[in-house]
């Protein structure tokens, strides 16, 4: 095979663009993605980066974001110290 062929091979390779997933970096192309980037990858990197969690499920809509847990003071542990 000749370099033209090669190319002609690259070209026609499927391409999907993916978000990185919060919490997650992909290094594709020599270049580093981190969590938010649009990203172009070939349809079998895409289906193993989303298996493995690092870019979304675009079918499953936005992730949902909450304000995390809240605590008290009453929640944990006291100490109380004794007055000579």
């Amino acid at each position: 095979m000749s370099g033209g062929d090669n190319a002609a091979q690259r070209s026609k390779v499927r391409t999907v663009e993916a978000t990185v997933a919060p919490g997650r970096t992909i290094y594709s192309g020599g270049k580093k993605h981190r969590p938010g980037d649009k990203v172009e990858l070939t349809v079998t990197e895409a289906s193993r980066f989303l298996r493995l969690g690092h870019v979304l499920d675009e079918k499953a809509g936005p992730l949902p974001i909450g304000n995390g847990p809240t605590f008290h003071s009453s929640d944990g542990p006291s100490v109380k110290v004794q007055k000579p």
